[in-house]
């Protein structure tokens, strides 16, 4: 008996829920703890997920380079949160509403931040290497005596080259 559009939707949405968690490098057994499901349901879920993105990157590496920019961003702002410090809520005690408190950030997210950029800029291409020539006049090769050669040396305090 098939799925109803509804279970389809449902699934559907679920498996967009894991897919976030799981590329944040969340553990399976996490992911179903906040989802509220098997952790039989996560591994297959993941299970289907990567042969999704299996087939995908057989027949889109655009979409898995979209993919991946997206990670980074993720990566990048939970970075600059982590480092600047964030807010959490604390444990309610006895029937108190928990207090939000304050964690401070660590001092390493500015180096995590410019390796993401670094990767980001080396997947986009901002960094192709460059070629460079020396030329003469016109494009031509470059025409030197040998005295010109030798004036371009740098000189010792006896007057020969260093």
């Amino acid at each position: 008996m098939g799925q109803s559009n509804q279970q389809r939707a449902v699934i559907q949405e679920r498996r967009r829920q894991v897919a976030t968690l799981y590329l944040r490098r969340e553990r399976k057994g996490r992911i179903a703890l906040a989802m509220g499901v098997d952790p039989n349901t996560i591994a297959s879920d993941i299970r289907w997920l990567e042969a999704q993105w299996r087939q995908e990157l057989l027949t889109d590496p655009v979409a898995v380079k979209a993919k991946e920019l997206a990670e980074m961003d993720d990566m990048e702002r939970e970075a600059v949160d982590r480092g600047l410090g964030y807010f959490t809520m604390g444990k309610e005690t006895k029937g108190e509403e928990p207090e939000p408190i304050w964690i401070r950030g660590d001092g390493h997210w500015w180096d995590r931040r410019l390796a993401i950029k670094k990767r980001r800029a080396e997947m986009l291409g901002f960094d192709a290497p460059q070629r460079k020539e020396v030329s003469g006049k016109d494009g031509g090769p470059v025409r030197m005596s040998f005295s010109e050669l030798l004036d371009l040396v740098p000189k010792g305090d006896d007057g020969g080259p260093k």
